[in-house]
């Protein structure tokens, strides 16, 4: 939807009747995302491109405990250093 909206050339009232059909949004709701998203470029995919980054912590994780891997663990250290940048929790991670 971002890209459409902003290099696809979709227009305010096509974005908002998308969100409101398929993203079963009111009106009101898929103006507001309307104008996050016009205001905010590429603010949507912050929360993709981030896990995918915690993504490829993990695989690291993985093969430095090999066959002591646990994702449980893994995830309950991530967790416990509470909201942090992703540079941080690397260096947490692997001292």
């Amino acid at each position: 939807l971002e890209f459409n909206i902003h290099e696809g050339g979709m227009t305010k009232e096509q974005a908002i009747s998308y969100m409101m059909r398929g993203g079963f949004q009111s009106k009101v709701e898929a103006e507001r995302n309307w104008d996050r998203i016009a205001l905010l470029p590429g603010e949507g995919v912050y929360a993709y491109v981030g896990f995918q980054e915690l993504l490829e912590l993990e695989k690291q994780y993985r093969q430095l405990k090999g066959a002591d891997y646990s994702r449980k663990e893994f995830l309950e250290k991530v967790l416990s250093f509470g909201p942090i940048h992703l540079r941080q929790l690397k260096k947490k991670l692997f001292p």
